[in-house]
């Protein structure tokens, strides 16, 4: 458009030049009709430019509502695939979750199933420790009873014998001796008849018939005899009096037959008592007694000079 206005001028310019000219007018004719035929070329061709500037504005008119026509169903697409999408995804999770619920339901019952296994093999365990616990301490009990009670053993039966010697035999004490004497509890102590006893040809075995004391019943007055009721030591002891002048007195003592010990004196007519003690393991069932030699006597009364006693110390 531009151009084509400033050629006109241009034209116009050159037209007047020419009409102010000296030129013969058959010039200026032929260039006006020129002129003209230039003009109405430029006409037709502006005609036609605007027509097809109308085309154009036309055409840009509709793709304009193409595009916007685009643009709206695009956007409709995406909105339907954003729901579609939606839809699906939510459709995939229910299916998930669902899936995953029962897992987890499944998984939850094993789960209890190996708890409570596993709480019967605890259980099962935790009693098969204690036992062994238990077994263990009662083993370790009974070692250590035994070692006390061998201790304790060894230890009573020092401290009994000790506590013997450093008595003498008139301070013997029967309540001190049941207290250090444990169970079983074996005492005798007896005494001879009133009177005069022997001489004898033979050798006598003598029966003590005034018992005071026979706890435990292993003295036997019928026969004189002692028969240790338990496995254990023993303390013997006796007293002897003889008055008659130029009797000699004496005894033997014997242990299942077997002379042990023997005491002897010959009184000048006055007061003669010998004593004697011994200390013996007997094994239960054993047997002590004493004997008369022959051609001896004794004497004895009421203030019980001649005796024959004996306890258990301790038991083996």
């Amino acid at each position: 458009m531009r151009r084509s206005v400033v050629f006109h001028i241009l034209l116009l310019c050159q037209c007047w030049t020419w009409a102010h000219s000296e030129a013969d007018s058959e010039a200026a004719q032929t260039v006006a009709q020129g002129l003209q035929a230039e003009i109405q070329g430029v006409e037709i061709n502006q005609a036609e430019s605007t027509r097809e500037t109308n085309d154009t504005v036309d055409l840009w008119a509709e793709l304009k509502e193409l595009r916007d026509m685009t643009i709206e169903l695009k956007t409709d697409l995406n909105s339907d695939y954003s729901l579609n999408s939606q839809i699906f995804c939510t459709i995939t999770h229910i299916f998930m979750f669902a899936g995953l619920e029962v897992k987890i339901s499944s998984i939850e019952k094993e789960m209890e199933g190996i708890k409570r296994e596993n709480a019967g093999q605890n259980v099962l365990h935790s009693l098969w420790e204690t036992l062994n616990v238990f077994a263990e301490l009662e083993n370790t009990l009974n070692i250590v009873k035994s070692e006390v009670e061998a201790l304790k053993s060894k230890n009573m039966g020092e401290l009994k014998m000790g506590c013997m010697f450093m008595l003498t035999p008139n301070q013997l004490d029967l309540e001190l001796i049941f207290t250090l004497i444990d169970q079983p509890k074996v005492v005798f102590s007896t005494a001879l008849t009133s009177g005069y006893f022997g001489p004898f040809n033979t050798d006598v075995t003598l029966k003590f018939s005034k018992v005071f004391i026979n706890f435990g019943q292993g003295y036997n007055p019928s026969t004189g005899f002692f028969t240790a009721p338990v496995k254990g030591i023993y303390y013997f002891r006796y007293t002897l009096l003889e008055k008659r002048k130029d009797m000699s007195l004496g005894i033997h003592l014997f242990h299942n037959g077997k002379h042990v010990m023997g005491s002897f004196e010959v009184s000048d007519g006055s007061h003669e008592s010998i004593s004697n003690a011994i200390i013996l393991q007997l094994e239960q069932g054993d047997e002590v007694y004493m004997n008369l030699l022959s051609n001896h006597g004794l004497y004895d009364d009421g203030n019980n000079y001649t005796t024959f006693s004996g306890f258990l110390l301790f038991p083996l």
